[in-house]
């Protein structure tokens, strides 16, 4: 439950961003909660509210999905972690899925809905590093 309530908060700051960025709602409306960076400036550029607020969505999505089942023996990979590390498994499991679901995340917005695909996206984690290259 708790995690529900998270996630639901969290997507309702989001979309309040998204409203006011395109339009529909007026920042002055709302608490002074959102802060905006040089979109520009790769090295700053994932800092700001939008993104940082994504990182804790999918943050909170991974951990929920690493313990919602006993043993997570849902998957082969979580059956695996488990048979290695027993307990321990959910602490290893949640930065695996962050990584996974932010990967396809990556591929969704640079490879699949782009007119341009940057297909460095394709590689994970290698990838970004060639780009900054």
């Amino acid at each position: 439950m708790i995690y529900t309530i998270i996630l639901g908060l969290l997507a309702g700051y989001r979309e309040v961003q998204i409203l006011c960025d395109r339009g529909s709602w007026n920042y002055m409306s709302f608490r002074n909660w959102f802060w905006f960076t040089n979109q520009a400036d790769k090295k700053v550029s994932n800092w700001d509210s939008f993104h940082v607020s994504n990182g804790v969505y999918a943050l909170v999505l991974c951990i929920f999905l690493a313990t919602c089942t006993t043993g997570l023996s849902w998957d082969y990979v979580g059956t695996k972690l488990n048979q290695i590390l027993g307990t321990w498994s959910i602490l290893a499991y949640v930065p695996i899925l962050w990584v996974v679901y932010m990967y396809f995340r990556n591929l969704m917005l640079h490879v699949i809905l782009p007119y341009k695909p940057d297909l460095r996206y394709l590689i994970p984690l290698l990838g970004t590093l060639i780009k900054k290259k």
